[in-house]
């Protein structure tokens, strides 16, 4: 049996048995001194069993490991929080928010308390509530496809039907063969939205994408290296700042994407009265990483154009390339996985985009 430990003050008189709090102190040799009756229901112990006789490795065993960084942080005098899976002698899963705060003695470790929180059913709220979102946005999505159908694929379906009607009526040859050099177009439109759509419903539905690691600094570089001729063309003056954040964990071929159509749309719709500059930067949004796009170029008015900013074959410039499907498709790859597109802008003082990722920490 190991020596009950004597202190000045008795540690079982800061607790109450009548709380739900699990609480539990342990020395600085790991070994438990005292743990209040909810915290020894919750690993299935009786205070015969464990005061003064186990040692937090016995107790938890397999999950010894885990927290073995959390248990010495907190013996060098810093107080940890992290949450753990905990499988209680039942059998049962549960979710676990755990305290340790370090207890002090004159500038000397003595050991730390331990405060344990049952956060199962805050857990199961949280995925419902999420479950709740993702059903939201695939609600929203599915009533965007249904307008997209209706507003880019009846116009050149009724086309078609006009002008198939036109030439089936006419009977001036030189006329029907003037109708039929339209349809060409009118179908490649058709084809044009129809691929488009198709490829925005692959990416909503693609899963086990492989999120590996990206520099950004690598990627922009082949990028801008693709784009070096318009670049030398306007003189354009690009930068990037990755400082910030340098990796990402993310699917290449969305990152690759989104970075592309991002730099692209800034080089397309730049300002002819001046000289075009692109920033590319990384900035840190909490725990996630944001990249931001910013030109000075012709800019988009948004009190008149933000509802339709990332609608397919919505333009917003004379551009002779503009076809409304770079956005569509960028805001469609970022939805995707789970992140933010949104932007800044005014006419003729350019624009801002920003994309917040949702990345993985890990490679899978």
């Amino acid at each position: 049996m190991k020596k009950p430990l004597k202190h000045k003050r008795d540690i079982g008189m800061l607790v109450s048995d009548n709380i739900e709090a699990m609480l539990a102190y342990w020395d600085k040799d790991q070994v438990c001194r005292f743990a209040n009756k909810a915290y020894l229901n919750w690993f299935g112990k009786t205070k015969e069993d464990m005061v003064d006789k186990i040692t937090m490795k016995e107790l938890l065993g397999p999950l010894y490991i885990k927290n073995l960084t959390y248990i010495t942080s907190v013996l060098n005098g810093k107080p940890q929080q992290f949450e753990r899976e905990i499988t209680t002698p039942d059998g049962e899963i549960r979710q676990a928010l755990a305290n340790y705060y370090p207890d002090f003695e004159e500038g000397t470790i003595r050991g730390f308390f331990v405060h344990i929180a049952d956060i199962t059913r805050q857990k199961k709220i949280e995925e419902q509530l999420q479950l709740m979102k993702v059903l939201a946005v695939q609600n929203a999505q599915l009533k965007d496809f249904c307008n997209i159908i209706s507003h880019n694929l009846r116009a050149p379906l009724v086309n078609l039907s006009m002008i198939s009607d036109f030439i089936s009526e006419s009977k001036d040859l030189d006329k029907r063969e003037i109708m039929f050099t339209k349809i060409k177009p009118v179908i490649s439109t058709l084809n044009e939205t129809f691929d488009n759509l198709i490829e925005s419903l692959e990416t909503k539905e693609e899963i086990g994408l492989l999120f590996e690691k990206n520099n950004f600094e690598e990627l922009t570089k082949k990028i801008l290296e693709i784009h070096r001729i318009e670049i030398e063309m306007y003189s354009a003056n690009i930068q990037y700042d990755f400082n910030e954040a340098e990796h990402i964990y993310y699917p290449k071929k969305y990152l690759d994407s989104i970075l592309s159509n991002l730099i692209s749309n800034a080089l397309k719709y730049r300002a002819t009265s001046r000289t075009p500059s692109i920033l590319i930067k990384t900035e840190m949004k909490g725990n996630k990483i944001c990249v931001k796009v910013i030109d000075n170029g012709s800019g988009i008015d948004l009190k008149k154009n933000k509802q339709h900013m990332f609608k397919m074959r919505k333009v917003f410039h004379d551009h002779p390339d503009a076809k409304g499907f770079g956005l569509f498709m960028t805001k469609t790859q970022v939805d995707a996985m789970g992140g933010e597109i949104s932007v800044e802008s005014n006419p003729d003082r350019g624009s801002i985009f920003t994309v917040e990722f949702n990345q993985k920490n890990t490679v899978i």
